[in-house]
C-alpha cells in the first residue's frame, strides 16, 4: 500500500469542480471571466465556503481499491490483512469540513464523529474507495483564515464552480436556504419563491437541514415557522436528526414542538448515565423504550429539561435511536 499526497490523486477523485486561475479565483475552464467579474466570483465562492463549514475539523483516511470486491473485503473485516489490496491511501489531519474534496465530503460528514464508510466508486471510475473517519473536533473558520488565500488553495477541489452556483437551480435554491437565519427570512424566501415548500427538508451546504439549523440557533420562532410551513420533524441531515439534536442541546421548547409533529416515531431508545445530582440509587446505565409518549412525559423521563424533571429523574443521555414506522 502506498501513501501519497492528495494532489496526485486527482486521477482518482477527478478535477472535482473548477480550474484554478493564476489570480487565485476558481473560474471556468476555457472561460476567463472579465476582470470586473473576479470579485463577484470570489464573493460567491466565499459565501459558499462559509455556508459549507459545519464547525468541525476531521481526521480521516481514504483507501483506494482496484475493485468493489477488494474494497468490500477490507470493509467487512477492516484488519491489515484484509486491506492489502489497497493500491493507494492517504490521511488528512484536522481538515475543516469545507476543505474536504467534494467527492469525499458527504462520506466523511455522514460518519461523524467516527466510522467507516461503505465502499463507493471513485468519481473517475478508477477503482473503489473507503473512508475511515478517525475523529471530529471543533474548529473555527471565519476570522481564522485569509479568504483570498483559502480560496486559492481549496476552491478548485472543495467548492462548486461559480457558474454552477449562479445557474444550477439546485445550488441556487440551496444558497437561498443557507441564507435563512430568522422566521422573517423564511417568510420572505417562501413568498418570493426563492425556496419552495417542497425544498424545506433539502440539505444545506453543510449537510444540515433548515430545521436542524434553527435548533442549533436556539430560535423557537424559526422552528415553529418551519414546522408550520411543512418541514418534517423526522427528516435528518447528514450526521444529525432534529429530535435527538434538540435533546442533546437541551432545547426544551424545540423538543416539545418537534414531538407535536413526529407522528411516525414508533420507539425512542435512550442510553445514558445518571447526571450529577441524581439520587444515590440511580442505575449506572439504563435503556428506556417509549411508545405512544407525550412531550412532558418524555421530558420528565429524560430529565434534561427542568422544571419538568425532578432530582430523582436526572439523566445524562449519551445515545439515541429513533425507529420510525414504515
Amino acid at each position: 500500500m502506498r501513501t501519497v499526497a492528495l494532489v496526485p490523486l486527482l486521477a482518482v477523485l477527478g478535477a472535482c469542480s473548477s480550474i484554478q486561475r493564476a489570480d487565485g479565483v476558481a473560474g471556468e475552464e476555457g472561460d476567463a471571466p472579465a476582470a470586473d467579474s473576479a470579485g463577484g466570483d470570489r464573493a460567491l465562492l466565499w459565501e459558499e465556503a462559509v455556508s459549507t463549514f459545519d464547525g468541525s475539523a476531521y481526521t480521516y483516511r481514504v483507501l483506494v481499491f482496484p475493485s468493489e470486491s477488494a474494497a468490500r473485503a477490507c470493509h467487512d473485516r477492516f484488519v491489515p490483512a484484509s486491506c492489502r489490496q489497497a493500491t493507494l491511501s492517504w490521511r488528512e489531519v484536522d481538515t475543516r469540513s469545507n476543505e474536504i474534496p467534494l467527492p469525499l465530503r458527504e462520506h466523511v460528514l455522514a460518519l461523524s464523529p467516527a466510522g467507516l464508510s461503505d465502499p463507493f466508486p471513485a468519481p473517475t471510475g478508477s477503482g473503489w474507495l473507503l473512508v475511515d473517519v478517525e475523529r471530529q473536533k471543533p474548529s473555527k473558520f471565519v476570522g481564522a483564515v485569509d479568504p483570498q488565500a483559502w480560496l486559492a488553495k481549496y476552491a478548485a477541489t472543495a467548492l462548486p464552480r461559480p457558474r454552477d452556483l449562479r445557474t444550477d437551480p439546485v445550488l441556487v435554491a440551496r444558497r437561498a436556504r443557507n441564507r435563512v437565519r430568522t422566521s422573517a427570512d423564511l417568510a420572505a424566501a417562501l413568498e418570493s419563491g426563492a425556496i419552495a415548500p417542497a425544498q424545506l427538508d433539502d440539505r444545506l451546504s453543510n449537510g444540515a437541514t433548515l430545521l436542524l439549523k434553527a435548533i442549533y440557533l436556539g430560535d423557537r420562532s424559526l422552528v415553529e415557522s418551519l414546522l408550520a410551513s411543512g418541514a418534517r420533524a423526522d427528516k435528518c441531515g447528514l450526521s444529525a436528526c432534529p429530535l435527538t439534536t434538540a435533546v442533546l442541546l437541551r432545547e426544551r421548547d424545540a423538543v416539545l414542538l418537534l414531538l407535536e409533529y413526529v407522528h411516525a416515531v414508533e420507539e425512542l431508545i435512550v442510553i445514558g448515565w445518571p447526571a450529577p445530582g441524581a439520587h444515590a440509587g440511580a442505575d449506572a446505565r439504563r435503556t428506556v423504550r417509549l411508545s405512544g409518549y407525550d412531550g412532558p412525559g418524555l421530558a420528565v423521563l429524560m430529565g434534561v429539561m427542568p422544571p419538568l424533571g425532578t432530582a430523582t429523574d436526572l439523566f445524562q443521555p449519551l445515545r439515541f435511536t429513533l425507529r420510525f414506522r414504515p
